[in-house]
């Protein structure tokens, strides 16, 4: 399945399995939200990412390079999925504002 230049905006895929590789590309998923969800193989590309829930599920060999993944929610679930290194900053300031961490530099 192609989604290709899509608004889904708030749109929730709860417990979606797919049985081949799910592409989005160029498309907006602001505020979307993957539950349960099984997309072993998928590709994000060019994807306004901004605040997308990626809860429990299987995203293993989800290619998320060329997205910004700096304001993902549920950055924990994304286990075995492929990046870009300069992607680990972002995926880390995304776990930072989960965790709703203080930094000591900005105390005081």
């Amino acid at each position: 399945m192609v989604f290709t230049g899509c608004k889904l905006d708030y749109a929730l895929f709860d417990k979606a399995r797919a049985t081949g590789p799910v592409l989005f590309v160029r498309c907006s998923l602001r505020e979307a939200e993957f539950n349960g969800c099984s997309l072993p193989g998928s590709l994000l590309d060019d994807c306004d990412l901004s605040l997308t829930v990626f809860g429990p599920g299987s995203y293993r060999g989800c290619d998320l390079r060329g997205n910004d993944l700096s304001s993902v929610l549920g950055a924990h679930h994304l286990k075995r999925v492929i990046l870009d290194r300069a992607q680990v900053l972002q995926l880390a300031s995304a776990l930072a504002a989960e965790l709703d961490v203080s930094f000591g530099d900005d105390l005081g």
